[in-house]
């Protein structure tokens, strides 16, 4: 392990002479641990140039796997140290942009009520962009919708709630006042939405095909759900979010909800870990309080 972190160190400072100031160890010392290392695997690791120490395509692949093993292993370790003080480790979660922001901080505020110390780092995104980096144990566990095949071997979903995307538009908008507005009326309006349909809901389009309609497609793309409240709420646009995302609004009476009897976009939301992995004490008292405050959605 010690050799794999000295590998590590000379291939990211791209130097003996820096990696060794860094890792505190003689540059004798190091060029030791390396040749003792590329012995033992009898391949050459690193390439010396004139300008700097660079890994030839096997030390590519060792860099790789060995900064994933670093990683984990100092994951145990903090793990077993967190036994006895869990506030000293750091939580990395992926949390995906409809998630219900109150229930989350009702589980953040209970986790560092108890545990003061612990430091949180929410990664936003979408199953499909942090997935790899739980994967690489980047990250802890991922609070997201969770996708339609759930036969990914690396992976344990836990679902929790479902997350309803709600059509909505201003308070003085023409179709604020039907009582239903039909997938005509949807297909005509103009749209303005931050992502793309087909990557929040893959089947989107398929009641406006069945209905023989065109689907509907954004005239503006804007990657703010403020931006495109402001938009939908002072203009004739209608867009589509996820119904926590709107419950302010709605209470403020600055948007109004469209009835779609049409269409029902529901997804299934939830964490995933990582199979393999055991998550830390502290990740696991979190997790606990996630699968608490959101129990009550």
């Amino acid at each position: 392990m010690k050799r794999l972190r000295h590998f590590v160190a000379v291939v990211d400072q791209r130097s003996f002479l820096r990696a060794a100031d860094v890792i505190n160890i003689s540059q004798p010392a190091l060029s030791l641990s390396i040749r003792e290392l590329e012995k033992g695997l009898e391949v050459q690791l690193l390439d010396r140039t004139p300008t700097a120490v660079l890994p030839t395509v096997p030390g590519q692949q060792l860099y790789s796997h060995a900064v994933a093993l670093l990683r984990d292993a100092d994951a145990a370790k903090r793990a077993v140290a967190g036994i006895g003080d869990p506030a000293l480790q750091d939580i990395r979660f992926g949390v995906g942009k409809s998630i219900c922001a109150r229930k989350l901080a009702t589980a953040m505020q209970s986790l560092t009520a108890r545990f003061p110390g612990v430091r949180l780092t929410a990664v936003a995104g979408t199953f499909a962009g942090l997935s790899p980096r739980l994967a690489a144990g980047e990250l802890d566990f991922l609070l997201t919708r969770l996708p339609d095949d759930r036969s990914a071997s690396d992976f344990t979903f836990r679902p929790l709630f479902e997350d309803s995307h709600i059509v909505f538009a201003g308070p003085d908008h023409p179709l604020a006042r039907r009582d239903a507005v039909s997938l005509a009326d949807l297909a005509n309006a103009r749209w303005v939405y931050g992502e793309p349909f087909e990557e929040v809901i893959p089947d989107w389009g398929a009641p406006f095909y069945a209905a023989e309609l065109r689907p509907p497609r954004p005239v503006l793309h804007a990657d703010s759900y403020t931006l495109i409240k402001a938009i939908v709420s002072s203009s004739d646009a209608i867009s589509i979010m996820p119904a926590p995302v709107l419950e302010s609004d709605w209470q403020a009476q600055t948007i109004s909800i469209l009835n779609t009897p049409d269409l029902d976009w529901t997804q299934e939301c939830g964490l995933t870990v990582r199979r393999a992995r055991s998550l830390s004490p502290i990740a696991t008292a979190f997790v606990t309080e996630i699968e608490t405050a959101y129990s009550t959605v």
